[in-house]
């Protein structure tokens, strides 16, 4: 089933989405170069703090310690950034889903706290949270999406504190302590400037659209009451049909995520000729949909004509290099081991890649953290077999 991020994009229109696409890669690039003159200021503060008395080996192991210091801060500083949401949303009346940092997902079911591997393609963390009721149509929703940058920027500061009152008490303060600077400065920068990054939307984008446009507040509210209740366990066909109510405009980025949560309602219900038929008109109107949703509408297209008239041309037309490429860096997800399984075991019947793709599903059953989609993706692995009895 679709499981996606709370992203939002805005601009209506291919000129806007372009430029702003641009100036957010400018952007982009002068924090990166900024970046490189705090390091590079580091190290020259380190180096100012030797006489001359320096050899190859001491260069090597700043350099070592730099690119150590560097390393550890980027995952310290994701770890920080999803605590800072974390924080803002509890600030906010928000209720704990789960924190995901790389694959590794702490979930909340049955009120307990249970242990799970989940990795999402480029995404490096995640903190999903339910938002309180709404008060008048509305509910918080700025300090959530801001306080993961905010707390790189008090992660950056504790850091140069470190750094001013140690730098006179031994010279390698300068290589500890500059790297996370730079670090939680340019990964606060860079999502709280409001920026549009290939079609992606940074907090601070999502922020801008989300105060502008009630639609989008209702997608990202009603999007993380999902990811809650599939956490929990519910279906999607047992979820409140508003949740999945069409917008006016399927083709709209703010309200995309109300389609997915439509087409995940009617594979619920096993209507797979509506699925698949809106599956299709989804990705035919892509030109303002995020490629991540096109690519997971394109999997359940191919996994259709897999379990269905399996036609070869058009399985080749579906499986391209780029869909292959995108299936190996999701391939964790349950969908996708669902769907290698019965393209390996409907298409090229092989059964040492059968084998292989069945251990694979097996096991992200038992570690996937989403129970509401379990039982329906058994239920598809089921139609998987039961095709390959008919054959």
């Amino acid at each position: 089933m679709l499981y996606y991020g709370v992203k939002y994009m805005g601009g209506s229109k291919k000129k806007e989405k372009d430029a702003a696409s641009k100036k957010g890669a400018i952007i982009f690039l002068i924090i990166g170069t900024a970046f490189g003159f705090v390091v590079g200021f580091g190290t020259m503060v380190f180096a100012g703090a030797d006489s001359g008395d320096r050899n190859i080996i001491e260069d090597l192991l700043e350099i070592v310690t730099v690119i150590v210091s560097m390393y550890l801060g980027i995952v310290l500083h994701i770890v920080l950034h999803e605590a800072g949401h974390l924080l803002g949303g509890l600030i906010s009346g928000y209720r704990f889903i789960s924190f995901r940092i790389f694959n590794l997902v702490w979930i909340k079911n049955n009120g307990r706290l249970t242990t799970k591997k989940h990795g999402i393609a480029g995404t490096m963390g995640q903190c999903l949270m339910t938002p309180p009721e709404r008060s008048n149509g509305d509910f918080p929703y700025r300090l959530y999406n801001l306080s993961g940058g905010i707390a790189n920027f008090i992660c950056s500061g504790v850091f140069l504190a470190l750094f001013m009152v140690f730098r006179g008490v031994f010279s390698w303060a300068g290589v500890i302590f500059i790297p996370p600077i730079g670090v939680g400065v340019i990964l606060g920068a860079s999502n709280l400037i409001p920026l549009r990054m290939s079609g992606v939307a940074n907090d601070g984008y999502n922020v801008i659209a989300l105060n502008k446009n009630a639609d989008a507040r209702r997608a990202f509210y009603y999007a993380l009451h999902v990811v809650a209740s599939a956490a929990k366990g519910i279906r999607y066909k047992d979820m409140p049909a508003e949740w999945s109510e069409l917008p006016e405009d399927c083709n709209d980025p703010l309200t995309v995520t109300i389609a997915l949560n439509h087409f995940n309602y009617l594979m619920d219900t096993h209507d797979f000729q509506a699925a698949r038929a809106f599956a299709q008109k989804i990705v035919n109107e892509a030109d303002k949909i995020l490629e991540v949703y096109k690519n997971e509408l394109r999997c359940e297209l191919l996994f259709f004509e897999i379990i269905g008239e399996r036609r070869q041309e058009e399985i080749e037309r579906l499986y391209t290099d780029k869909l292959k490429k995108y299936i190996k860096a999701s391939g964790s997800h349950l969908s996708k081991r669902r769907l290698m399984y019965a393209y390996s075991k409907l298409v090229t019947r092989d059964q040492a890649e059968t084998s292989k793709a069945l251990e694979k599903l097996n096991k992200t059953f038992l570690s996937y953290p989403y129970g509401g989609e379990l039982a329906l993706e058994r239920e598809l692995v089921g139609m998987i077999d039961a095709e390959t009895l008919k054959g």
